[in-house]
């Protein structure tokens, strides 16, 4: 089972602002199709690392992210103002004390602003990511479907997130001779993914 099974089923990975807020502003690049071949940039790689370790959050989601969001562009702009590594509005960098223009502050700020998704939406990692697209206060959330709710921009965003994360997992074991262990989430392991596997999208 890959990251888009687990987190659309709504299972738990820790444990194996209102209706009317404002959309995201849109991307500020249009991101290659899930699963195209990509590089980390080898400058942000420890840091995506240690954000996820001090947050409780799959380092490979945050680096995922980051393509989505930037294609790990540190000075990437939206024509709404979202600007760096992981696009944050004024408003949120402001909530989360952070330079956005600074991509180590970027990326821990992500992070945090994942781990409060994670806590909210009771470890589901599709929501938590939506959430960080979309708002994390939608009543769409509390419907069975609410992914066939959320804005086609969204969709696509989940789409190209958790194909860019089962990317990076299945690249991993490349990487050593020896199986990568398990990300630990809240303290405990994440579940493992089976590689090979393609991660269906809705």
């Amino acid at each position: 089972m890959n990251l888009f099974q687990l987190a659309s089923r709504g299972i738990d990975l820790d444990a194996l602002p209102d209706e009317s807020a404002p959309e995201r502003e849109p991307l500020a690049f249009e991101p290659s199709p899930a699963g195209s071949r990509f590089a980390v940039p080898q400058e942000f790689d420890a840091a995506f690392q240690a954000a996820g370790d001090e947050y409780g959050v799959d380092p490979d989601v945050l680096r995922a992210m980051a393509f989505a969001e930037s294609n790990f562009n540190p000075k990437a702009e939206s024509p709404k103002g979202a600007v760096g590594l992981m696009q944050f509005m004024p408003g949120t960098a402001e909530r989360f004390g952070i330079n956005p223009l600074d991509p180590v502050e970027s990326i821990f700020g992500a992070a945090a602003y994942m781990r409060a998704n994670l806590e909210k939406f009771d470890g589901d990692y599709g929501k938590a990511v939506a959430a960080y697209n979309w708002g994390e206060n939608r009543k769409a959330y509390d419907a069975e479907d609410w992914q066939s709710l959320a804005p086609k921009e969204t969709q696509g965003y989940l789409k190209t997130v958790f194909g860019a994360a089962d990317e990076l997992k299945l690249r991993a074991p490349q990487a050593s001779t020896e199986a990568a262990p398990a990300v630990k989430v809240g303290g405990k392991a994440s579940p493992e993914l089976t590689p090979g596997e393609a991660a269906p999208f809705f």
